[in-house]
C-alpha cells in the first residue's frame, strides 16, 4: 500500500455500518485482498515457483469499505441463528456481564 493510499484510508470516513450490513467475509473487514502475481517461471508440474509478488487489491465485494449488505442467504442464516439462540432458553449476555462472570469464576478458582 502506498503512502497516498494509506493516507486516503486513514482520512476516509468509514463510519459505522448500518443494521443490515456485516463485516465483509471476503476481506475480513480490511477492505482489500492479497493477490499473488506469478513471476512467470513454472515448476514442471505447472505450479508457480513461489517467487511471485504479493499485491493488495481493493475488495470487489465491499468496494474497499470493509462492510457490505447481507445477501439473502446470510440474512436467512442470521435469522435462523437468532431463533436458535432464543430457543436455547438462556438470555443473551452483554459484554459487561461476560466480564463479570469470568471475574467471578476466576476468583472462585483461586480459592
Amino acid at each position: 500500500m502506498t503512502k497516498a493510499e494509506y493516507a486516503q484510508r486513514l482520512t476516509r470516513d468509514i463510519g459505522r455500518p448500518s443494521a443490515d450490513q456485516i463485516e465483509c467475509p471476503d476481506c475480513d473487514g480490511s477492505g482489500f485482498t492479497m493477490l499473488t502475481r506469478c513471476c512467470g517461471y513454472h515448476l514442471p508440474h505447472g505450479e508457480c515457483c513461489g517467487k511471485g509478488t504479493d499485491e493488495k487489491e481493493s475488495c470487489e465485494f465491499c468496494q474497499g469499505q470493509g462492510w457490505r449488505e447481507m445477501t439473502a442467504d446470510e440474512e436467512s442464516d442470521a435469522a435462523e441463528r437468532q431463533a436458535e439462540d432464543r430457543a436455547s432458553g438462556e438470555p443473551p449476555m452483554s459484554v459487561q456481564e461476560m466480564y463479570e462472570a469470568a471475574y467471578r469464576l476466576k476468583q472462585e478458582l483461586r480459592r
